[in-house]
């Protein structure tokens, strides 16, 4: 690389002004392309989580927990042609300590797992209803699937995005369910 790099740089000189330009161009689209590969090269792969283990869990599962156990599957190593792959996209209902039920670290449900209820029975219906012949469904979600420190796993964000057959959004409001659950009385 930097063979060729200086090469390029020495004979810059003996150029013109619209030659220097391009091979100024060349240099940089080739840099650019060697940079592109170290990077896919050193950003993990899109880890997911097979959907009956999730259910398993009664609660959002904790990505060290799910580390440790081996539980995580690279998106790569899937039947792809057989699989569902659901992206959750939530906020954080205990995220800070001004949150009701916040227990000194922050966490995506509230203290009676409903958000994680309601992901459960979603999920099983969008299953049920999109996945018509597949075998497997996964799921992706912060929590479970990305360690919390780690914002080179985010950079693959936009392609499990391109990857989701869906993308379930839980929408939690204990105010609704209280005036649901009272109504059903």
């Amino acid at each position: 690389l930097f063979q060729i790099m200086g090469s390029g740089f020495s004979s810059i000189e003996k150029k013109n002004a619209q030659e220097r330009k391009e091979l100024m161009d060349d240099m940089k689209s080739f840099l650019f392309l060697i940079i592109n590969e170290i990077m896919e090269a050193t950003v993990p792969s899109i880890k997911i989580l097979d959907f009956m283990n999730f259910k398993s869990h009664g609660e959002f599962p904790n990505y060290c927990d799910l580390y440790d156990s081996n539980a995580l599957t690279s998106v790569d190593k899937i039947d792809r042609e057989n699989s569902f792959i659901v992206y959750i996209s939530h906020s954080w209902i205990r995220s800070n300590p001004d949150c009701d039920d916040y227990v000194g670290v922050p966490h995506p449900d509230s203290i009676n797992n409903d958000k994680y209820k309601l992901c459960i029975e979603g999920i099983n219906r969008a299953f049920r209803k999109y996945a018509d012949g597949m075998k497997y469904c996964y799921i992706w979600m912060d929590y479970c699937c990305v360690a919390k420190d780690s914002s080179i796993e985010f950079k693959r964000l936009d392609n499990l995005m391109e990857l989701a057959d869906c993308i379930f959004t839980p929408i939690f409001d204990p105010d609704i369910i209280t005036r649901y659950k009272s109504h059903q009385d």
